[in-house]
Formats: C-alpha cells, sequence, structure tokens
C-alpha cells in the first residue's frame, strides 16, 4: 500500500515516457498498476483495490517466464497505454468512459497472459493442443482472452470496480466489458495489425472532424500495440517507402511481407508515400 500511495501521489507523474519495467521491483510495479487504476478513478474502495491486487498476482502467475512474452511486456505495455491515456486527456478532454479505461487497462495487462513463447503459426503448423481447443485464427489470442475472463470472473473484480462515468448498475457493466476486453485482446493478432492502423491514419487525416466517428477503444488499444511489438515499421524514415507524418500517428512504412494465420500476406501501404522530387 505505501508503493501505491507513493506512486499515486507523484511518482507516478514522474515516470514519463522513458519508463522501464526492469527498474522496480514486482511489488514496486504491482503497486504501479494499482495505482494506475486509482489515477483514472475506477477503484473507490478497499474491498475493489483488494480484489484487483488479488487479480494482477493471478494474472502475474498466468504469465510463462518468456524471454519476451512475460508478465514484465504485459506490465510494460498498460503503462504505454496510461501514459498515451494521459496525454490525450490533457489534450483533447475526456474521449472514454470508465468503463472502456478499464477494459483497456485490463487487456493491455493479460492480452498475452498464457503465451507458450511460440507464435501461432507454430501452434498450427504442430497442431498443439492450443490449436485443437481453438482453430486456425488468432489461436494465442484467444486463449489469452479466454484466461483473463476466466480470472476476471474468479475474483470478481469487474463487480467491485467504480464507473462515476456511464451506467453504473453492475448488471449492464459486466458482459459489456468482458465484451470489450475479448475484443481488445483478439485485435492484438498481428493479422489484423495492418488493416487496423490503415483506419488510424483514416480517422487522422480527417482529423477527427465527424463527431460520430469516434476512436474506438480498440483502435486505439492497436496504437500502444503498434508501437511495442513493430519495431521494424514505425518511427522510420529511411528509403524512398517513407510514410507521411499525419499528426498524432508514428511514421509508418510499407512492411515486408508477412507469414499471418498460415499463409503467405502482403499489408498495404498504412500511409502515403512521401512524393519524389524531381532531377534538377
Amino acid at each position: 500500500l505505501e508503493t501505491v500511495r507513493r506512486f499515486f501521489r507523484g511518482d507516478l507523474a514522474n515516470l514519463g515516457i522513458a519508463f522501464s519495467v526492469w527498474d522496480w521491483t514486482r511489488d514496486e510495479i504491482h503497486g504501479l498498476l494499482l495505482a494506475l487504476f486509482l489515477r483514472l478513478g475506477l477503484v473507490n474502495t478497499g474491498l475493489s483495490l483488494y480484489k484487483l491486487y488479488e487479480f494482477n498476482q493471478a494474472v502475474d502467475r498466468g504469465y510463462h517466464d518468456n524471454p519476451y512474452h512475460n508478465f514484465l511486456h504485459g506490465v510494460d505495455v498498460t503503462y504505454f497505454l496510461f501514459h498515451f491515456l494521459e496525454e490525450a486527456e490533457g489534450a483533447h478532454g475526456t474521449c472514454f468512459d470508465s468503463r472502456e479505461l478499464a477494459a483497456l487497462l485490463i487487456a493491455a495487462l493479460a492480452h498475452d497472459i498464457g503465451h507458450p513463447g511460440k507464435n501461432n503459426l507454430f501452434q498450427i503448423n504442430a497442431k498443439t493442443p492450443f490449436f485443437t481447443m481453438y482453430g486456425s485464427k488468432s489461436v494465442l489470442e484467444r486463449h489469452s482472452a479466454v484466461v483473463c475472463l476466466d480470472l476476471l470472473h474468479a475474483y470478481g473484480v469487474l463487480d467491485t470496480l467504480d464507473f462515476p462515468i456511464g451506467p453504473t448498475d453492475t448488471a449492464e457493466n459486466t458482459p459489456w466489458i468482458r465484451a470489450l476486453i475479448e475484443e481488445s485482446i483478439l485485435n492484438t493478432d498481428m493479422c489484423f495489425h495492418y488493416t487496423l492502423l490503415e483506419k488510424i491514419v483514416a480517422m487522422t487525416d480527417k482529423k477527427f472532424a465527424a463527431d460520430d466517428e469516434p476512436i474506438s477503444p480498440t483502435s486505439l488499444g492497436t496504437i500502444q500495440y503498434a508501437q511495442t511489438h513493430d519495431n521494424t515499421t514505425v518511427g522510420s524514415s529511411a528509403g524512398a517507402n517513407a510514410g507521411t507524418r499525419v499528426r498524432g500517428v508514428p511514421r509508418i512504412t510499407r512492411p515486408r511481407a508477412s507469414t499471418c494465420c498460415g499463409r503467405r500476406a502482403m499489408p498495404q501501404a498504412t500511409a502515403r508515400a512521401a512524393p519524389r522530387r524531381r532531377a534538377p
């Protein structure tokens, strides 16, 4: 609790974009996670704080000790999403209600829970138990979603969170949030990566002028996921294929062909190509 108080009272604001999960102990990381929910106004009672702590501990245990797809990766994505939300809040006002915020944070934390360390293509080709259970579409994402939702039910987290914005009836909130969490986790499948980025670029091109086309929570989740998962196509400006900088969206280049869900796929370019200069 002392760690939670420390982060909530000021340390959280000082972490910034340079935050690194490697700089903190496990207890401090769990304190940080609780502070994120407190800062967004989602935890209002001691009971909900305790249940959320138990849930986070269970998520920690549910991750395998993989080099990359481990609990620290989940925390890293969760913190970056929180930072993004804080920045967007300051610049543009409230974009999401509290139910959406809760769903996004939970999905970010648990989006790779139970990941065995080998990707979807391996599960399909080797016909592993994951493939037998979930089929060939978003194999591991489906597994992570199932595990996450089971843990939410087991610890009763959604029944105790506070939702000051939007409907407060638990019976209405719980199924809605569960569905959004599941959708958010499934959308972290890299098969959907470039399609979702294209939609984000299209929205920024319109400069969010149409109030009837708000940013969807899963699209926001895609931004934070893209920046942490794809360092080959985001932020690159080299070569004639460099993407045009669009406000609020990372620079994107045309990706190489990728193997997706057991088949070869060539995604479309996700930003307009920079115009070539004529030779003098």
